[in-house]
């Protein structure tokens, strides 16, 4: 349960802190494993070899569990020693930052592979990553590292286009590892074991998240911080310490545990089922939010660019859904509420209100503007990128209006965004647009004459 105690808090944490600083050969059990991570049986692998593809950088997952407390002897070639390689125990990077206690707050153990034969150990286990650097994996493209792991246990993992699925259904999933993980070239989910003993069709699953992944980058590619260099990861977690979900500017999305099952349901995966999966779409797309056209005012808005997009595009919802939350109608009464009112953008409200701002657009002109637009803006030459708030969002109105062959600076205007002159002469020469009142629920939006 979790734990509120000031003085009980205070010798958890000097716990953690601790088992952070004893060798390997130190390392006992801490009690609270068998809550979390959550029990490990019995059954080791005495001795394993994978290879590692040297090219791609990162967490590189083995698909083996360190028991807790328990030393884990890991052998590499001589390319990784004294290389910035380090094996990494656990993938929870959450830091706990609450007044309570569901797990240790030190939750990932790291070693620097500085020898042949590394020796690792947690108080509390997880899955056995090997992080390579940029570096190290630019230098060693195109060659195969063989690791040999010494008395792990090993996790159920389903790789696409590798694993067999009957081996899936008739072993791996039960593996009594409590942590497991999917994982694509594109993505890695890291997830309670409980939310996949029922899969029974995996390649389906991988698949689909593989298809967020592509629509999502296919409007705008990753930013490089977000890893844009390798496969990009959830990690459920049963702390969150900052809202339901989120998207870390250097590191897996985190999401609770307690939503991990959804993700691997396939009822979930069309416009048929349940929509239990707009939080999952939203943190992956603030990975594809682009500084050139999302500011202060549009952190939490220009990423429902991205959820919307992937609902309708891969789960196949209209836009006209009210799962979108922007239907043409909630659009159009937004706009015109906030005309009347006048004011800064700023002024509208909160992130779905303001979101409306672009759906009244993606529906007039589809989403292939926003292709268009992100495209034109991701070109800029860094001498001509926008380098102010003003200047950025003069900068998407004239990408944006060129997209689509029609002047929006009136539309913009009209939203209390600040058009500068020089936006104005640049699109004088195109026909001048303005949505269409919408009288009923549903109604399509048509471009106009102003």
């Amino acid at each position: 349960t979790p734990e509120r105690d000031a003085l009980a808090r205070a010798l958890i944490d000097l716990d953690s802190r601790l088992a952070m600083e004893l060798s390997a050969r130190d390392v006992r059990a801490h009690a609270s494993s068998a809550a979390f991570p959550g029990p490990l049986g019995p059954d080791r692998v005495p001795r394993a070899v994978i290879e590692l593809d040297a090219g791609v950088p990162g967490w590189r997952s083995t698909g083996l569990y360190a028991p807790p407390g328990e030393v884990v002897t890991i052998r590499v070639p001589e390319a990784l020693v004294g290389a910035g390689v380090h094996v990494q125990i656990g993938a929870w990077r959450d830091p706990h930052d609450h007044p309570y206690r569901v797990r240790l707050r030190d939750a990932m153990r790291r070693f620097p592979v500085d020898t042949p034969e590394v020796e690792v150990a947690s108080a509390i286990g997880g899955p056995i990553y090997i992080d390579v650097p940029v570096e190290l994996a630019r230098a060693s493209r195109g060659s195969v590292w063989r690791v040999q792991i010494d008395n792990a246990a090993e996790m159920p993992r389903y790789v696409a286009g590798v694993t067999d699925i009957g081996q899936w259904r008739s072993r791996i999933r039960h593996l009594d590892a409590p942590w497991a993980e999917f994982e694509s070239g594109e993505l890695v989910l890291t997830v309670p074991s409980s939310a996949v003993r029922e899969v029974e069709h995996p390649d389906v699953v991988m698949a689909h998240w593989d298809r967020v992944h592509e629509a999502m980058q296919s409007l705008e590619p990753r930013t490089a911080n977000h890893w844009a260099d390798r496969p990009y990861r959830y990690v459920a977690d049963v702390s969150v310490s900052w809202g339901y979900m989120y998207c870390p500017a250097d590191g897996p999305i985190v999401i609770p545990a307690s939503a991990a099952g959804a993700m691997f349901q396939t009822e979930n995966f069309d416009a048929e089922g349940p929509n239990n999966l707009w939080g999952h779409y939203h943190e992956m797309g603030h990975a594809h939010q682009n500084p050139l056209w999302t500011d202060g005012a549009t952190g939490e808005v220009t990423v429902n660019i991205f959820t919307v997009y992937a609902l309708h595009t891969v789960n196949g919802y209209p836009l006209d859904s009210d799962v979108m939350r922007s239907t043409p109608q909630t659009a159009w009464e937004t706009f015109d509420r906030h005309r009347a009112a006048g004011g800064r953008f700023e002024d509208v409200g909160g992130p779905f209100p303001r979101l409306q701002f672009y759906a009244l657009l993606w529906h007039a002109f589809g989403f292939d503007a926003f292709h268009a637009a992100f495209d034109a803006m991701r070109a800029l030459p860094p001498e001509h990128r926008p380098q102010s708030q003003d200047e950025e969002r003069n900068a998407f109105l004239v990408a944006l209006s060129e997209a689509v062959g029609r002047d929006l600076s009136g539309y913009f205007d009209a939203w209390g965004i600040a058009v500068t002159n020089e936006s104005r002469e640049r699109l004088a020469g195109l026909e001048a647009w303005m949505p269409e009142p919408r009288p009923a629920q549903g109604a399509a939006v048509t471009p106009s004459g102003q």
